[in-house]
């Protein structure tokens, strides 16, 4: 886990699009959703899920 998927999180969450939050980040809406998959992957759960564009936080997010 890294301070900067944890900034990708956050932002992430707040903007509820990844498109935005990539704009918001300065980085590619790849990069942002990768950096959040490895982070999923690290910690062995789920943390966001996309519905209808939507982006919320799972229960363990």
């Amino acid at each position: 886990m890294t301070i900067t998927q944890l900034r990708y999180l956050v932002e992430l969450t707040e903007s509820a699009n990844a498109t935005q939050a990539a704009q918001k980040l300065n980085v590619t809406r790849p990069a942002l959703t990768n950096g959040i998959r490895q982070l999923e992957e690290q910690l062995n759960t789920k943390l966001v899920v996309t519905h209808n564009n939507k982006i919320t936080l799972t229960a363990n997010g």
